[in-house]
């Protein structure tokens, strides 16, 4: 059960905010808090996970998955003209089928960014057992299947026929290091994007 706070209208860097905050609990020994943020000024949602571990011990978190929208399949089965995919809430960039593209940031300056269309495949390289360590988030997939994206830190999700796009990503990495992963699929209906913001933990415990 779910406990939701009284709303606040607080300052920020992004101007005045109406906030909105909710506290459950995963177990017993994990409080997590929940905050919405919406500027008066500006098309913005901004939002944040919390957890506080009220045990004595440290508790372990791979991941935290901060949205999901879209559809849960991954692989090349996704992407066939016509498939039925039972809708899971996709993201709608238009409402007629476009020409999705992801923009994906680069882990650092030796990693590849740029826009890719639903028919490119991620870039990889030949090199990468040896030059993974130095240009590659290990929280970040690497995807293989055609389009099938990631990123680091932000990204766009754009629909390059009807000039429409958003961009999703994190404030900060000074805590943990956040990426985000997108499949694109013209042909399933609702046409759309399926992106998943992700913070994969950086640190191995919450102490």
């Amino acid at each position: 059960m779910a406990l939701a706070l009284e709303p606040e209208t607080i300052p920020s860097p992004h101007g005045t905010l109406r906030q909105h905050t909710l506290q459950f609990l995963p177990n017993p020994h994990l409080l997590a808090t929940l905050t919405f943020a919406v500027p008066q000024d500006h098309p913005l949602l901004l939002w944040k996970i919390t957890l506080q571990n009220n045990s004595s011990r440290p508790l372990f978190i791979h991941r935290i998955e901060m949205l999901r929208v879209g559809f849960a399949v991954i692989g090349e089965a996704v992407f066939a003209p016509g498939r039925q995919l039972p809708p899971r809430g996709a993201y709608q960039l238009s409402p007629k089928p476009g020409e999705p593209a992801f923009f994906s940031n680069g882990w650092g300056s030796w990693n590849h960014t740029g826009a890719f269309s639903f028919f490119d495949r991620f870039k990889r390289t030949w090199l990468g057992p040896f030059t993974a360590p130095m240009r590659v988030n290990a929280g970040t997939p690497q995807p293989r299947a055609r389009g099938h994206f990631a990123s680091d830190m932000f990204a766009v999700l754009g629909d390059r026929e009807h000039r429409s796009g958003f961009l999703v990503g994190f404030l900060s990495q000074l805590q943990h290091f956040g990426s985000i992963e997108a499949i694109l699929d013209p042909f399933a209906p609702p046409s759309a994007c399926g992106p998943t913001a992700t913070i994969p933990a950086s640190t191995p415990a919450i102490p």
